[in-house]
């Protein structure tokens, strides 16, 4: 009788954490025993994924359980704050580990799972590359360990890559989000709720806003460039997000991953990786009933993030490019959602303020984050001078 593998849930309580927890529970071909979860402040929701996972032995959360829970499950490790991190990841060093943690707060999680070795780090999150590709690379290397990600893009391009056959060139669909058609002028009156209708996927506010801005693609791109290898990276308006990415080998020949918009397809082959188990759940694309599949070049006067992307993957040894540009995009997503700045002024801004950015070599785990929050309060104290704040 084989064991089933064990798997930490970073960020259980958010989309990618709870679409993980639904695939596992009704896929028992996956194989997996949910050890370990961190909830950061969702009280509410880590008592449900208890109640759901009976193998849960380590819960880490940003806030202080209390004691009433912790007399109910007295089985169960209870661990927060930054410090205990890494105590709380080694409890199972052979354990998969999923990191859905949302924005640069998932960095430091990456960062303490790649210094261990011979992990496996199911990545969901963007940030973790963008800010220290190069610090988790020379990581994931030095201590035998396997990056696979978690996300519709490189997780197709992954899908696509074939051994002994060198990739030319790396091709990235965007939908382009709810505003492709329409100019940034257009953009002063739109409200949140026209931001987050993104027409193909169903994301999280963040994320659709970093959709609705481009930020999202440009995020992809600098993380294609550090889990491939590969600069020469294109990024096309693909609509209908059936079309998952692209490679294009030397001989010009290209694969493409087609599948419908589901996130559980992605999560699901990334957990049986190399392997694909049967999901009945997951609907096929009838090939007879497909009206059409279009692609168009992205204007990148229009979106201009994609041009501030490919900058920093020219110059990906200067990270502070990539650092800034996310430093920048997190604290303006905060003002916008504070109504303190317009949806036009958020994009306008995130372009303004980067062009200020200096070429820094950031090579340690706390230079990144001193830089990150050294950004953060120099867009703070442009907002508050400009009078948005």
């Amino acid at each position: 009788m084989v064991n089933n593998k064990s798997l930490f849930i970073l960020g259980a309580s958010g989309n990618i954490g709870k679409q993980t927890q639904e695939i596992i529970l009704r896929n028992p071909n996956l194989k997996y025993d949910v050890v370990g979860i961190s909830v950061g402040k969702n009280i509410f929701e880590l008592m449900k994924i208890l109640k759901r996972f009976k193998t849960i032995k380590y819960v880490w959360s940003i806030n202080v359980i209390t004691i009433s829970i912790k007399e109910k499950y007295p089985h169960i490790q209870f661990l927060h704050s930054d410090n205990t991190i890494d105590k709380f990841l080694k409890n199972d060093p052979l354990a998969f580990k999923l990191n859905a943690i949302q924005g640069s707060a998932g960095l430091i999680w990456s960062y303490h799972i790649l210094s261990n070795q011979q992990q496996t780090l199911l990545l969901a999150n963007k940030e973790s590359l963008v800010l220290a590709g190069q610090l988790l690379n020379t990581l994931k290397i030095k201590n035998q360990n396997k990056i696979i990600p978690v996300d519709s893009e490189h997780n197709a391009i992954l899908s696509c890559l074939e051994e002994g056959n060198k990739v030319h060139k790396i091709i990235l669909t965007a939908s382009g989000g709810p505003f492709v058609d329409n100019k940034i002028s257009e953009l002063k009156d739109v409200t949140l709720s026209q931001v987050i209708k993104h027409p193909t996927w169903d994301m999280g506010i963040p994320i659709s806003i970093n959709s609705a801005t481009m930020v999202n693609k440009a995020y992809e791109i600098i993380e294609a460039y550090h889990l491939f290898g590969i600069k020469n990276i294109e990024v096309v308006i693909h609509r209908q997000s059936l079309i998952h990415s692209a490679v294009e080998f030397e001989d010009k020949s290209m694969k493409l991953l087609l599948s419908n918009p589901d996130m559980k397809q992605v999560i699901s082959y990334a957990l049986s990786y190399p392997k694909r188990v049967i999901d009945s759940t997951l609907k096929p694309i009838d090939l007879g009933k497909l009206e059409k599949i279009t692609f168009e070049p992205i204007d990148t006067n229009r979106f201009k993030v994609i041009t501030i992307a490919n900058y920093c993957v020219k110059y990906a040894h200067y990270n502070s490019f990539s650092v800034a540009l996310n430093s920048i995009n997190e604290t303006l997503q905060i003002y916008y959602l504070k109504e303190k700045i317009n949806f036009y002024d958020y994009n306008f801004l995130l372009i303004k303020l980067f062009k200020t950015i200096k070429p820094l070599k950031l090579c340690k785990l706390q230079q990144i984050i001193d830089y990150h929050k050294q950004i953060e309060q120099e867009v703070i104290n442009y907002l508050k001078q400009n009078q948005y704040l």
